[in-house]
Formats: structure tokens, sequence, C-alpha cells
């Protein structure tokens, strides 16, 4: 990949609670643009979210970054904040609501 190149992943049927781990090469840096999910949160357009936790770890530590649908921090993720990832800080996406298929996209900053 180069800079500003955008991948998209995809995880089919994954079910409730199972993970997937995008841990950037060694001096490559990602920024989350988006995620989708078979299932979702809130209580109606336009509140719709993805039933989805992110999380950054480094392989020890885990650090919530976006709960879920229901919780605050999505917003952070919806109102366009960056949310980056490098080979030690990376991201966890977990499938917090029924089996299906969990979808990202990122794109290289460096």
């Amino acid at each position: 990949m180069a800079v500003d190149d955008i991948t998209q992943v995809v995880s089919a049927n994954l079910s409730s609670g199972s993970y997937v781990d995008r841990q950037p090469s060694a001096g490559v840096e990602e920024m989350l643009l988006d995620i989708g999910t078979a299932a979702h949160e809130g209580s109606g357009t336009p509140y719709f979210q993805p039933a989805a936790k992110v999380q950054r770890i480094n392989g020890t530590d885990n650090e919530a970054i976006i709960l879920d649908g229901n919780g605050g921090l999505m917003n952070r993720f919806f109102a366009r904040m960056p949310i980056m990832a490098t080979n030690t800080n990376y991201w966890r996406i977990t499938n917090e609501g029924s089996t299906g298929d969990l979808v990202f996209a990122v794109i290289q900053q460096g």
C-alpha cells in the first residue's frame, strides 16, 4: 500500500463477540474511515449506528475508543475525529450485534 490508498476489510459471518485485529505494517499509519455491520443499534433514522466496539490495543493493554452503537464514544467516530493505528497501537474491532458481516475501511496516512 501507498499513502492515500484505501483498503476495505470484510469479515463474513462474524459471530457476536468475535473480533478482527487490524495491525498496520511497521512504519505505516492508518486512519479508520468507516464501519458497517449487519446489525445496528439506535432508535431509528438517523440514529442507527453499527453494533461494533473498537479498541486500541498494543498486545497487552486495551483502550476503548468506541464502545458500541449506544455508547457516547461512537459519536466521536461519526463526528470524523481521526482514529489512528500504527504497528504498535492497533485496532481490535468486535462485533457487538448478531452474527453477520463486519466491514471497515482504512486509509494509509504514512
